[in-house]
């Protein structure tokens, strides 16, 4: 972000901007380490039934949509820049009206490249089962609505900052713990894939939508229990 800022500093001009520029070029910043927390298919189920009762089936569809469809938060709630809203979830790209109706959803993620995304919803029926209990008056704009707004007649979005502390409010009724975090399903999802033998890396790759190989195993948080199966395996092996 300082980079960015430096760059915007230079094409406006402000004082001394090229040089500050200069010396962040020759900085070198600590990078985070990658997160080890992946939630269980149960308790990104104790979530989803905690945020119903609660009264947000928006922090619900997002949360299993996440976990279930291996997907960034952003992409299914959306994001606001520069005080305009930048799409997720559009119910334009959900196949739902009429008897026929597919419940298929056809949609692009924009982190880097755009990447398309199409599912059956048929095949996560408790996904299906949220979005369908949306009204049908109501299935217009984005699908993802904040609760407080569904009155209003701009049906405005999720901040993501606000979007954040509701689902911890949540967590906590549930008694899941704050090392648990809402960008945590995605890998959650990653991670239940990852130990299934017959998913191969390049189903995962794909299942995250990454173009660089090597992306996925940011998400992948049972390296360890990887490891523990190979010398299982191994030992099999060699008794057979």
């Amino acid at each position: 972000m300082l980079r960015i800022l430096a760059k915007d500093a230079v094409l406006i001009d402000a004082p001394n901007a090229v040089a500050f520029r200069n010396l962040l070029s020759e900085m070198e910043f600590p990078v985070p380490k990658p997160r080890q927390t992946a939630p269980t298919r149960e308790q990104v189920e104790i979530i989803v039934r905690q945020a119903q009762k609660d009264g947000y089936r928006s922090v619900a569809i997002t949360t299993l949509a996440q976990f279930e469809l291996i997907e960034r938060r952003i992409h299914i709630i959306g994001y606001w820049e520069n005080k305009v809203w930048k799409p997720g979830w559009e119910w334009s790209a959900i196949d739902w009206r009429g008897p026929t109706a597919t419940w298929a959803i056809r949609y692009f993620q924009t982190k880097n490249d755009l990447v398309l995304r199409e599912f059956d919803l048929k095949t996560v029926p408790e996904l299906l089962a949220l979005l369908q209990s949306v009204p049908e008056a109501e299935r217009w704009g984005p699908v993802i609505v904040a609760e407080r707004q569904r009155r209003k007649a701009n049906r405005l979005p999720w901040h993501e900052g606000h979007y954040a502390n509701v689902f911890r409010a949540i967590c906590r009724r549930a008694e899941i713990p704050d090392t648990v975090w809402s960008m945590d399903m995605r890998a959650a999802g990653g991670t239940e894939a990852d130990l299934i033998p017959t998913v191969t890396d390049r189903m995962l790759q794909d299942g995250f939508g990454h173009a660089d190989p090597k992306t996925k195993d940011h998400y992948r948080r049972l390296k360890q229990r990887n490891a523990g199966e190979v010398v299982r395996l191994r030992q099999k092996a060699r008794e057979e």
